[in-house]
């Protein structure tokens, strides 16, 4: 009975978001970027990670109706931010440089979740930030 007690008061003074995701999110940059670069606002280098798919395109129908199907790989540069403040970010590639602001919203799944188990968790969420994500970047294509 004391473990049923115990587990019951766990789960309404945890935060889903702080101990399942963490304090931080990724920002991801897709497009045709070459060496990127990210600076942040005090212009100091932040770690870039490069991510990798290999998807199907449908790229055109020959004769017999046939669909010829071409692969071709994506490349997504993630970085890795402290998910409870907004962010100014440089990003230089291709010879350009690029100015984007970086704001926090919070993850409506997160919100909803620790709503669920009492209302407590909200706060500590909410101050960790742990329930933030960032839209991703999405740059021009090289021509």
């Amino acid at each position: 009975m004391r473990i049923f007690f115990m587990l019951i008061t766990l789960f309404f003074l945890t935060s889903c978001a702080t101990l399942l995701k963490g304090y931080f999110s990724e920002l991801e940059v897709y497009g045709d970027t070459g060496k990127l670069e990210v600076l942040d606002e005090h212009n100091l280098p932040l770690d870039i990670e490069q991510i990798t798919y290999e998807v199907k395109v449908k790229a055109f129908q020959d004769s017999l109706n046939n669909y010829l199907v071409k692969r071709d790989t994506i490349g997504i540069k993630s970085i890795r931010l402290r998910s409870d403040r907004d962010y100014l970010l440089t990003l230089k590639y291709a010879n350009e440089e690029k100015r984007i602001m970086a704001y926090k919203k919070i993850g409506f799944w997160w919100a909803f979740f620790d709503l669920l188990s009492g209302g407590l968790p909200i706060f500590i969420d909410a101050y960790t930030g742990a329930w933030n994500y960032y839209d991703p970047v999405i740059l021009k294509q090289q021509q």
